[in-house]
């Protein structure tokens, strides 16, 4: 009897300091989420993680992009644009399917997400409460086959993934769900908890991640300090390097950022902290201004940095006199292109496209082998008439998408050498 109780009392032992040691596995994580963690990952070799494309409206696939439409029925398709034939068709084979109901393969509740992941794609959609309707809201997740021949509703998940999925790795999505980092399986929508309260406890940003040995890279706030840390697939973070960094990009495991006083270009690399020079020749695009409250903004705050077909595009605030920065005076942003090697000059990409009515740099929504996806043109489609949350009605002027492709060579030298897609209309008419 002694035996058996000497034994209760070491397990007991055991399991307290297995739950105290799961406890400092980070700051902020609870024991059972740091325990649940930890027997995962004993539990068979860690996937690979991967940021979220730059555009998650269009999904990568063999040959093809994927993305939703809007039904004019209501819900949304799944809809193809093939890459070499320039055509965009429903995803359904159906023979005399009128892609107007849920009996269609491309069919979902609403326009939503994208996963393509082990030869199937997975849409994500909010469902629509009924009237009266009170609870969590509700979003299906569905499979649908590739040849467009049939689709299923794997389960109804969470309706508070929309905005915070961020990386992909392993069958699964990872992203914040009411308010907790999370996971989403998707061949069975099972959701997990990695971490409680996550989006209130940390000063993150979920823009531009990074991927370093198969784990997001994602850049935190503490102490005035931007502070990188890796993520695995158990949601477990490590801390990479910390410093006084600015706006920037991840790329092959290194950080371009520019400094928000000088606008010179700098080179992190995350796995050691070092940091190199890169480049002074966009220092001309950074220019301090001092407000009538006396507060002081410098324009090299606000750039955005991004890598596309090898090379670093650098987007800048080109207010630069006095007059720029009056309320009513509006000065577009420009885009300028440096190869990775550093040391070479700038080059401008003058193309643009329209945003609420005003040119602006032409931006890349996705790299594939044939080139790159942009919106070619954006014609004027006259005015419409909205509804407002207050139930007041309101012109607006709209614009249309007509998507294309450009090579690399045309994109950085300016040249307008589009070839379009045959679009589906949207919504489409069903």
């Amino acid at each position: 009897m002694c035996r058996m109780l000497r034994a209760a009392r070491m397990l007991c032992l055991f399991l307290l300091c297995s739950a105290l040691a799961a406890c400092t596995a980070m700051p902020g994580r609870s024991a059972w989420d740091s325990a649940a963690a930890q027997s995962g990952a004993q539990a068979g070799a860690m996937p690979a993680l991967r940021p979220r494309p730059r555009n998650e409206f269009y999904v990568q696939g063999d040959g093809a992009l994927y993305r939703t439409i809007a039904c004019s029925g209501g819900g949304g398709l799944v809809t193809c644009l093939d890459l070499s034939t320039l055509e965009e068709r429903v995803l359904c084979s159906a023979e005399g399917c009128a892609h107007g109901s849920a009996a269609c393969p491309a069919w979902m509740p609403g326009t939503g997400m994208l996963f393509l992941s082990q030869g199937t794609l997975y849409s994500y959609s909010t469902v629509p409460q009924q009237d009266g309707g009170s609870g969590m809201p509700l979003a299906s997740l569905r499979a649908h086959a590739l040849d467009g021949s049939r689709t299923h509703e794997v389960a109804q998940v969470s309706g508070s993934w929309q905005l915070g999925v961020f990386a992909q790795g392993g069958g699964a999505v990872y992203g914040i769900m009411d308010q907790h980092l999370a996971r989403l399986e998707l061949a069975t929508g099972h959701e997990t908890i990695l971490e409680r309260n996550f989006y209130l406890n940390h000063n993150f940003s979920l823009y531009g991640l990074g991927e370093l040995d198969g784990n997001i890279v994602i850049p935190m706030t503490e102490d005035g300090l931007q502070v990188f840390y890796a993520m695995d697939a158990n949601g477990i973070f490590t801390e990479l390097c910390r410093g006084s960094y600015g706006p920037g990009c991840f790329h092959e495991g290194k950080y371009y950022y520019s400094d928000t006083v000088t606008g010179s270009l700098y080179v992190l690399d995350i796995s050691t902290g070092q940091v190199r020079h890169f480049s002074d020749a966009l220092c001309e695009w950074a220019v301090e201004h001092t407000w009538d409250d006396g507060g002081v903004f410098y324009t090299g705050s606000a750039r955005r940095l991004s890598v596309v077909a090898g090379r670093l595009l650098a987007e800048v605030d080109a207010r630069r006199a006095p007059e720029d920065f009056a309320p009513q005076a509006s000065v577009p942003p420009r885009l300028f292109s440096l190869p990775l090697s550093g040391g070479g000059p700038a080059q401008e990409i003058t193309l643009q496209q329209l945003y609420q009515g005003y040119g602006v740099p032409l931006q890349v929504l996705a790299e594939t082998p044939e080139g790159l996806l942009v919106f070619g043109d954006m014609p004027y489609l006259g005015t419409h008439i909205i509804t407002g949350q207050d139930g007041g009605t309101y012109p607006v002027e709209a614009y249309g998408e007509s998507l294309a492709l450009i090579s690399p060579e045309d994109y950085f030298s300016s040249s307008p050498n589009f070839r379009f897609f045959e679009q589906l209309p949207n919504p489409y008419p069903g």
